[in-house]
This record gives C-alpha cells, sequence and structure tokens, in this order.
C-alpha cells in the first residue's frame, strides 16, 4: 500500500495463537523498527453469549468428531478443535475467564520499498516466535484493512479471534 511518499506494510491477526501465551508476547512488534503502530481492538460481549456461542461451537465439533453412521474418518484437526473447544470452556467454568473477540494489527510505514521490505521480513520473523503464528501480513486489498486499523478510526478489522481474558491481555503491550 502507498499513501503519498509513504509505503506501508501490515500484518493482522488471523488465527487463535498456540496453546500458550505469555504476558509481553507481543514485544515481539518491536523488530518492527521505528515508525509502526500496534492497534488492538477488544470487543466485550455479555459473558452470557460469549460462552452460548462457543458452546454452540463445541457441540458442532462434537458431533463432527463424533463421527456418526455415516462419517468412517473423522478429521483429526476436527478432534483436535472440539478438545480445545472444550477446554476453553472448562477454563472459564472453573477460572471465571470471560471471552473477548479481538482483533489486532501491526502496520509499518516507511519512506522506501526496499526498507520496508527488508522490516517486513524481520517483523514476520519475529512475530513467528509468538505461539502458533497468529499473525499474518496482508498482500492484497490494503486499503480498507488500513482504514479499519488506523488508530482511533472508530472502524471495526473483519477478522476477529476470540480469546479468554487471560489470553487477550497477553496481546497488550506492556512496559
Amino acid at each position: 500500500l502507498v499513501l503519498g511518499s509513504t509505503f506501508v506494510k501490515m500484518f493482522a491477526l488471523h488465527t487463535l495463537p498456540g496453546k500458550e501465551t505469555y504476558a509481553g508476547m507481543i514485544h515481539a512488534t518491536e523488530a518492527a523498527g521505528s515508525h509502526y503502530s500496534v492497534v488492538t481492538d477488544i470487543y466485550i460481549e455479555p459473558a452470557h453469549k460469549a460462552i452460548g456461542h462457543i458452546a454452540a461451537r463445541a457441540r458442532q465439533y462434537e458431533s463432527a468428531a463424533s463421527g456418526g453412521a455415516f462419517y468412517v474418518y473423522v478429521d483429526p484437526e476436527t478432534r483436535q478443535l472440539n478438545k480445545e473447544t472444550d477446554d476453553a470452556l472448562l477454563h472459564s467454568y472453573d477460572t471465571g475467564d470471560s471471552f473477548f473477540k479481538m482483533s489486532e494489527g501491526l502496520i509499518l510505514y516507511d519512506d522506501t520499498l526496499r526498507s520496508l521490505k527488508r522490516r517486513a521480513t524481520e517483523t514476520y520473523a519475529a512475530l513467528a516466535s509468538i505461539p502458533g503464528n497468529p499473525f499474518m501480513p496482508l498482500a492484497h486489498g490494503c486499503f480498507t484493512p488500513y482504514l479499519n486499523f488506523a488508530p482511533l478510526s472508530g472502524r471495526e478489522h473483519l477478522q476477529k479471534v476470540t480469546l479468554t481474558t487471560s489470553n487477550a491481555t497477553h496481546f497488550l503491550p506492556v512496559s
């Protein structure tokens, strides 16, 4: 994306992180050097709605993972998703942890395309150190995501993930 004389590259949180998250893991963005923004949007849903959505997803995965009369093969990924969803619900019931929908973007700015590409490569390598490598570079049709991620834009990014409170806080910058 080119804005005037400034080149822009964006990364977006697109999937759930791996099993383990830790406080300050978003500091991997420091590999971006200077001239970047991290934009985090957290959408709070009433607890009963969020748990209802997660429970509905758990029922879907349970149904798919159990096979049935017509299914001989059950996809291992479906079984894993079923287990992770059950674990998230149990964690919520045991600890009182809530669920949030969250989007996060990293926006790099640079004066030259060559420098931006170098920084983007270094940044992506650093982001890969986050468990599960949950960030992806945005390559095409970046203007709308840029507007959605622009700080204080008031717009919602379309890609959101559902995280527990404790996992969501690990994506917030800490000093």
